[in-house]
């Protein structure tokens, strides 16, 4: 069994146990506690820039004066942001062996990737086209194209067909271009056909279009690994 790591942080909160059990059912978060768990992975994101990141990091409290919303969302930290341009993999879906994860991750692919993208020096020019809860399961900032040169969705991406080929991976990215603001935390109450929050939502999305501008301001596309949905590092495909 992948087992909890020292270095998780929460081991005030739970037990070794409980944390496995958490990682047995690919769980990124803790809906009772609104703590969010640890769960490893490697991705293609554009993190917000610095300037982006500063203009939205009062989302969480203005999302926390929104009764409906905030009872039903759990939000991300403003260092979280980002637009993913292509999901690769997570340990625990399904749930590996430390031992085979690190094995996975030494494969020689991720340097490649990694090289790959630093020589393309790449990001999209996005801007936002609404705030929407996708799939009853995260509150999102859906964004469009700025520019013609970035493609309507990440799929079409000629960067992502070489990632694709170089990774080896089944298919390219599915989710449309989002920055995920929080999380469902309570599915069973969310109505979305709610007036109140239909009207929250709208609410909300005039702040994060005053605070996002005319186009979100994105760092150049790069190969990340995450430990949880709180930070996404920029990874060179070999460093531990």
């Amino acid at each position: 069994m992948a087992s909890a790591t020292a270095s998780s942080g929460l081991e005030s909160e739970y037990t070794e146990q409980q944390l496995n059990e958490f990682r047995e059912k690919g769980i990124k978060f803790d809906p009772v506690k609104g703590l969010y768990l640890p769960f490893p992975g490697v991705t293609v994101v554009c993190n917000v820039c610095e300037t982006s990141a500063k203009s939205l990091e009062r989302l969480p409290e203005l999302l926390s004066e929104l009764p409906t919303l905030s009872k039903t969302f759990l939000p991300l930290p403003p260092r979280s942001y980002h637009v993913t341009v292509l999901d690769i993999a997570c340990k625990y879906k399904p749930l590996q062996e430390d031992a085979e994860w690190d094995a996975w991750l030494s494969e020689p692919r991720w340097r490649l990737a990694a090289d790959e993208l630093v020589s393309a020096s790449w990001r999209p020019k996005l801007r936002l086209s609404g705030v929407r809860v996708l799939s009853r399961t995260v509150l999102a900032a859906e964004l469009e194209p700025a520019e013609e040169g970035t493609p309507a969705h990440p799929g079409g991406l000629p960067l992502n067909r070489r990632l694709v080929e170089v990774l080896g991976l089944e298919k390219s990215q599915v989710h449309p271009w989002h920055m995920t603001i929080g999380y469902c935390s309570k599915p069973d109450e969310l109505d979305e056909s709610s007036a109140d929050l239909q009207a929250e939502l709208a609410r909300f999305e005039a702040s994060v279009r005053e605070a996002v501008g005319p186009e979100l301001g994105l760092a150049e596309a790069r190969l990340c690994r995450f430990q949880d949905m709180q930070a996404f590092l920029p990874w060179d495909g070999q460093t531990s």
